[in-house]
């Protein structure tokens, strides 16, 4: 499972921050994906597990939580 969300950043505005369950790094993404370098992410943060609703459907929300909670963009 893979969830890309935005978070603020200090000198661009706003960056893209991948959380994933899969042992992936920012090359790996550069050699699968073949999309403009501005929608890469450019950090990947891998987890047990993302967090999801009673559903089974991925909790936003709980994944937007955990990216503010981190202390430095970048």
């Amino acid at each position: 499972r893979h969830c890309v969300l935005g978070r603020p950043h200090p000198e661009k505005g706003e960056e893209l921050v991948l959380l994933t369950t899969e042992s992936l790094t920012r090359q790996d993404l550069l050699a699968r994906l073949t999309v403009p370098n501005l929608w890469i992410p450019k950090k990947v943060i891998v987890l047990d597990q993302l967090p999801t609703l009673a559903t089974g459907k991925l909790d936003v929300n709980a994944c937007q939580r955990f990216l503010e909670s981190e202390i430095s963009p970048a």
